[in-house]
């Protein structure tokens, strides 16, 4: 019965949430402070600043050859999403 329960809990909570630093640089920009959280509750997305600054943007998600418009308007965006309710990523898995 504690094996079980082991197993139960260890299925139920391993690698549950997942944390990505967003940062980017090229000629023309520098992405910095970034951050993606991933849990089976929630997605979390905060850009940061760009080149140190809070920028107009416009953020796209691309899925083979189709592309949706996330978000249009400053850098300084935090976005909070929910899986299966999907009103900016639609996602499964990231």
């Amino acid at each position: 019965m504690i094996f079980s329960f082991l197993f139960y809990y260890f299925k139920e909570t391993y690698n549950t949430e997942s944390y990505y630093l967003i940062q980017s640089e090229s000629d023309s920009y520098k992405l910095n402070d970034g951050i993606l959280i991933t849990t089976r509750m929630f997605y979390y997305l905060k850009l940061g600043t760009i080149n140190n600054e809070n920028k107009k943007i416009k953020l796209y998600i691309k899925n083979n050859d189709t592309r949706k418009l996330v978000y249009e308007g400053m850098s300084d965006l935090t976005i909070i999403d929910y899986p299966n309710y999907n009103a900016y990523f639609m996602l499964m898995v990231i």
